[in-house]
């Protein structure tokens, strides 16, 4: 099945009034992973899209997008970063689920890897905890 965001953003334009609806649409995809485990209990597919630092949770099982993202609590906010912001150098640019399609976790341009709990979006963890301990191992 597809994985759409047409028909919502389309109903959601028309209650807001919009006259165009690809204005509440995603940017392109840029990473995307499934897993199977998680299959109708809960979201099961996450994705990255061009320029932006939340990755974004869907059910396959119901075919949409789901309610929450995922997003670090001090970056404020839980939808679309702001169009008119200079380019990003956290941009979300991998993503994986665990074998258990509990979590996901998200590589970003700023060298971090953030691990989030697909259920909720809850953010569970950073690795590594900071760029300077990753640099220490590494020498």
């Amino acid at each position: 099945g597809e994985l759409s965001q047409r028909g919502a953003a389309d109903a959601r334009a028309k209650r807001l009034r919009l006259a165009d609806p690809k204005a509440l649409r995603l940017p392109p995809v840029t990473c995307v992973a499934a897993g199977d485990a998680k299959d109708g209990s809960f979201p099961n597919v996450v994705t990255c899209h061009r320029g932006e630092r939340v990755a974004r949770v869907w059910s396959l099982a119901e075919r949409r997008l789901a309610d929450h993202c995922l997003t670090q609590p001090h970056w404020g906010g839980r939808g679309r970063d702001d169009p008119g912001q200079v380019a990003r150098r956290d941009s979300a640019t991998a993503c994986d689920l665990s074998a258990c399609g509990n979590f996901a976790l998200i590589g970003h341009e700023d060298g971090y890897v953030r691990k989030y709990n697909v259920q909720s979006g809850e953010a569970r963890g950073t690795y590594p905890a900071s760029l300077e301990a990753a640099r220490r191992v590494a020498d």
